[in-house]
Formats: structure tokens, C-alpha cells, sequence
């Protein structure tokens, strides 16, 4: 059974204690020919903020090693943002 066959995403994990941010993302076929690529969408996610990530159009995932921990919040903040600008387009 499949819950949700047709739902999109970018999943962001952040852990303060390794200091990392994590994106992963998933694309439906029905997105990727609308223009949604998974890999296109984790890359502009990461990029604003220094990281990368790679994958397939259905599948890829990234993240950005951060220095100081207590920035944590704030990279988050900004894979968010930039992640929002791809899906608004």
C-alpha cells in the first residue's frame, strides 16, 4: 500500500551535535515532466548556503557540514527558503 503516490518533497534534518544540515528529496513522474527535478531542487536548496548534493531526478540528497553550530538554525532557515523558491516557479 502506498500512502501518498503522488506527493513531492525535500525532507531537511539538522544535527546540531554533527553540525550538519541534511536535504533529501523525491520526485513524482508527474513532476519531473512538469520540471520538478529532485537533484536540481536539493542543489538550489543547498547552494545558497555552501553545500551539495547529487542524485537522479526522482531521488537526491545533500547536505553542508556547518562550523559553528549555533548557526544550525539559520542555514536551516535558508535550505528552506531556497527550497521554496524552486516549487514557487
Amino acid at each position: 500500500m502506498q500512502v501518498a503516490p503522488n506527493l513531492s518533497f525535500l525532507f531537511i534534518s539538522e544535527s546540531v551535535e554533527e553540525g550538519k544540515v541534511t536535504v533529501f528529496a523525491h520526485c513524482t513522474d508527474t513532476a519531473q515532466k512538469s520540471g520538478l527535478h529532485a537533484n536540481a531542487w536539493v542543489n538550489r536548496a543547498l547552494k545558497s548556503v555552501g553545500g551539495k548534493g547529487g542524485g537522479k531526478p526522482g531521488a537526491a540528497q545533500g547536505s553542508i557540514s556547518v562550523d559553528d553550530k549555533n548557526r544550525i538554525d539559520e542555514v536551516t532557515r535558508e535550505v528552506m527558503c531556497a527550497s521554496k523558491e524552486v516549487i514557487s516557479n
